[in-house]
């Protein structure tokens, strides 16, 4: 159960796939969450169902991500390079947490305000 006795928890959505993004899909799904893949390319789909994935949501959608918006308990960002997390924290519902855990080097600077609303927070 997610917290509050919403139903299945809605974790993890991972960013992007390859070595422990697949991982992080493999172990989400066993553990019986519903998992959506990040990707900034729709031609995967097929990769991010592969492993169990219940969807793919194409980050370069501006329509998908407004969609999408507050949608998800937990973000699992895996990319390893420094990207801008900043679209992505829109996506977070009310206490959600985005997790960082791939980044290498400095994280890049979030718009605290989207974090402050509705009382996002960010692990790394």
């Amino acid at each position: 159960m997610a917290a509050g006795g919403r139903g299945p928890a809605r974790l993890p959505h991972v960013f992007g796939l390859g070595g422990l993004r697949h991982m992080a899909v493999k172990l989400a799904v066993g553990l019986g969450a519903d998992v959506t893949v990040l990707s900034r390319s729709a031609g995967k789909q097929a990769e991010a169902l592969a492993p169990g994935a219940d969807r793919l949501l194409d980050t370069s959608d501006a329509t998908a991500l407004t969609q999408a918006q507050n949608g998800f308990d937990v973000i699992r960002d895996t990319v390893p390079v420094r990207h801008d997390i900043n679209p992505y924290i829109p996506l977070l519902d009310t206490d959600g947490t985005l997790v960082v855990v791939g980044q290498l080097g400095e994280l890049q600077e979030p718009f605290t305000v989207l974090m402050i609303m509705d009382r996002r927070r960010m692990a790394r």
